[in-house]
């Protein structure tokens, strides 16, 4: 069961690490100029976010546990942010599609450390044999690579799926990260 949320996990962000550039040039319509300082000065405000939400997770005092409802409820929010963020709005004019992807990227590195954070840290929480956590880790890290790879084996045909003869991508692009996102979340 441990494992599988690094699936998951991989499923919804790996689609983010992977093809939102190409999203946003050539769907989206935005110059790589702007993508490209939006990637940057998000980064810069995920690197104070992210030790933010570290110590948020970290104080967090429930009977579940610190992190379950971090990583329950920080699925959904990643899940929706990231389906947000392959929205293309191509009636929208140019100042708003820019207001739109900050908002929504911003949206997505804020989830995605609630997420990965908490479920990165039970590693620490499960049994104290050494060899044990080092076997959990390594099936973690093995499905991990899985989620990547089903991401990139299976969106190129899933994509021209949902495309059809006359779309430009604008839908097909929703509807793919749409169908990660429903066999991610649960995991």
């Amino acid at each position: 069961d441990y494992a599988v949320g690094d699936l998951g996990y991989n499923l919804m962000y790996y689609w983010v690490s992977t093809y939102l550039m190409i999203f946003y040039t050539d769907v989206f319509g935005i110059s790589m100029a702007a993508v490209s300082t939006l990637f940057l000065l998000v980064r810069v405000f995920d690197a104070a976010n992210d030790p933010i939400i570290g110590a948020m997770a970290d104080k967090t005092k429930q009977r579940t546990g610190a992190y379950k409802s971090w990583i329950k409820w920080g699925s959904f929010g990643l899940g929706a942010s990231c389906i947000l963020l392959f929205w293309a709005h191509p009636e929208w004019g140019y100042s708003w599609k820019i207001v739109y992807v900050y908002v929504t990227y911003i949206l997505v590195v804020c989830f995605s450390p609630a997420t990965n954070m908490p479920y990165g840290v039970l590693n620490g929480t499960l049994p104290t044999s050494t060899m044990e956590r080092t076997r959990l880790s390594t099936l973690r890290m093995f499905m991990l690579m899985i989620g990547n790879m089903a991401v990139v084996a299976a969106s190129e045909p899933i994509l021209r799926f949902f495309a059809g003869p006359s779309n430009n991508g604008t839908t097909s692009y929703l509807f793919t990260i749409g169908l990660f996102t429903l066999i991610a979340v649960p995991m």
